[in-house]
Formats: structure tokens, sequence, C-alpha cells
């Protein structure tokens, strides 16, 4: 069953983005903004990640100025070549968080932004720990849910 879209339950997160209303604007061409999820059913957990993605996508693609958006799913992901300028780890399952964690500094230039969405988990808090020592890093807290929590790491600048 599928919600209305103006439903209170529809508002996955409440926060402040410090971007709105900003104009990023791109130097290099052939710039492309790749997304890697993964909805293997529509049923528990994953009945309304659909919708999510589809509203994700919506906004990447009417802010991204002629960026081209690829989509891919994560069993069949391509061949990828980093380091990139920006890498988010948000979703599931958690516990292949850590291996992301430790190869932050291999996926993430130098001057680059390593973004880690619910940071505060304690499966990977080692790992998170080790990279704070060695990178600036900003925290984003919110007072409601226990992980809701954002933690941007600048790769090459020292804390």
């Amino acid at each position: 069953m599928r919600r209305p879209p103006d439903s209170k339950r529809a508002i996955m997160r409440i926060g402040n983005n410090p971007m709105r209303g900003k104009t990023i604007s791109h130097t290099m061409p052939g710039e492309v903004a790749t997304v890697t999820t993964h909805l293997p059913n529509q049923e528990g957990y994953h009945a309304q990640r659909l919708e999510v993605v589809q509203t994700c996508l919506k906004s990447m693609r009417n802010g991204a100025s002629g960026i081209p958006v690829m989509v891919w799913d994560k069993p069949k992901l391509p061949k990828l070549h980093p380091p990139y300028d920006l890498v988010l780890v948000d979703g599931e399952p958690v516990e292949e968080r850590a291996y992301y964690i430790r190869a932050a500094e291999k996926l993430v230039k130098p001057g680059g932004v390593f973004v880690l969405d619910k940071f505060n988990r304690p499966e990977y808090q080692a790992e998170r720990e080790a990279l704070e020592k060695r990178h600036r890093h900003l925290e984003f807290r919110f007072s409601f849910g226990l992980y809701l929590n954002t933690q941007f790491f600048f790769i090459g600048q020292k804390p």
C-alpha cells in the first residue's frame, strides 16, 4: 500500500542542510554522479525504499545542472576507478561499513570528503575513531533518533 505524498511518515529525516540554497558549480568536463543502491524486494524494511530512492534521484537530477546521474544496483556494480572527490557511506548492511571506513583514504582524493551517515554505531566505532585521529571532521547530531547523525571527514586535512 502506497502512502499519500503528504503523509508525515513519508518524511525520512528532518534537519538542516548547510548547502541548501547554494549553487555548487562543477569545472571538470565529464563529471558523473553515481548512485549505488540495492532493493532486494519491496517487503518489510524495503517496502518504501523505492519511493525514497526515486525522490532522491529526482532531487539529484534537478540539482545536478547537466551532470549525468547513473544508478547502479549493488550486485551489478561496474568497475569503478577511485579516488573520488566525494564518497557517501549510508545504508545497509551495517556490517560492510567498516570496510569502507578503512578504505576511505584510498577511495577519496586528498582534499575530498568522506561522509559517514549514522557514524555513532558501535559496529564500526574503532575504524571511525582511527579515521578521526588522521583527518579533520565535522559532526551533525540530531536531538531525536539514536543513529540520526552524520560525520564529514576532510581527507588530507589534519585534525
